[in-house]
């Protein structure tokens, strides 16, 4: 059985004054903690810090893998985090032990990948497997990398919580995301990272109730193709949004297109189909 080994680094954090450096592993070690027990059930050795500013983790399969990056990548967000995901045996097993511990190609594979992304401009994460569908798996993965990157903070809350409210899955689990969701929007509004980068922002008047933050409905990757518009779209997304933000449905709707929310879960859509559908737990490199 092959494994996903995730290296993740933070982009650039040499140029963090020592304050900001330790208030962003500070919070990065909040948010692995959190999402490591959102993917237990996922995870074959927990996400922890390795060395330095560098993350790893072992998954079962490559699509448990992108998803946790993907919801990671958000929480962070203004602080830019890259990644190299390999795919692989995992052959030196030290019981007990954390990731960092532990060897095999998977992990020589995820190094790999993340030295290829130190080298690529427009790309945060990649695949590498030592097969040719890595070439278009890279390019699904990081169709969205820039559409990401320009967002400004409330375009970016606003991701967040469509992805809590409307997460793709492999298969329906409801429970996991739901009862961590209003945890996860507290820890992301307390991220003070963000006034350095955007100067003052003013507090959100963001109505937390538990009732607000229950997953609306859960979108199942298959591998199957399907039109990504169709399947992303829920009516009444963001009425249930400005329900949660406090704000008119306008202003939501406004915000969203400005921060192509809808455009990137469609990317991304893609880029998680194409890896159910060639990275699947069977899969052998």
């Amino acid at each position: 059985m092959n494994y996903s080994a995730l290296i993740i680094d933070i982009k650039k954090s040499k140029s963090y004054d020592i304050g900001t450096r330790n208030e962003v592993q500070e919070y990065l070690t909040k948010c692995i903690k959190m999402l490591n027990d959102i993917n237990k059930e996922v995870l074959a050795c927990e996400v922890t810090f390795s060395g330095g500013d560098e993350l790893q983790g072992l998954f079962l399969t490559p699509f448990a893998a992108v998803s946790y990056w993907r919801i990671l990548e958000l929480m962070v967000h203004p602080v830019q985090i890259r990644a190299g995901l390999g795919v692989g045996e995992w052959n030196v097993r030290i019981e007990g032990g954390t990731s960092a511990q532990q060897d095999g190609p998977a992990y020589h594979h995820a190094r790999y990948a993340i030295e290829e992304v130190y080298k690529k401009q427009f790309q945060n994460i990649r695949i590498y497997s030592k097969s040719e569908k890595d070439v278009f798996a890279n390019y699904l993965l990081n169709v969205s990398c820039g559409y990401k990157g320009g967002q400004n903070y409330m375009q970016n809350f606003l991701q967040l919580v469509s992805e809590l409210l409307y997460p793709f899955v492999e298969e329906r689990k409801r429970g996991a995301v739901r009862d961590h969701a209003l945890e996860m929007l507290k820890l992301k509004e307390s991220y003070g990272v963000k006034e350095k980068t955007y100067g003052r922002i003013q507090k959100q008047d963001v109505d937390f109730s538990n009732g607000n933050v229950a997953i609306q409905d859960e979108i199942l990757i298959t591998g199957n193709t399907t039109e990504a518009d169709e399947a992303v779209y829920r009516k009444g997304m963001n009425t249930r949004i400005a329900d949660i933000m406090q704000r008119s449905r306008q202003n939501i709707d406004t915000v969203m297109k400005r921060g192509n929310v809808q455009v990137i879960r469609s990317m991304d859509y893609m880029a998680l189909q194409y890896l159910k559908n060639n990275y699947g737990e069977k899969y052998d490199s």
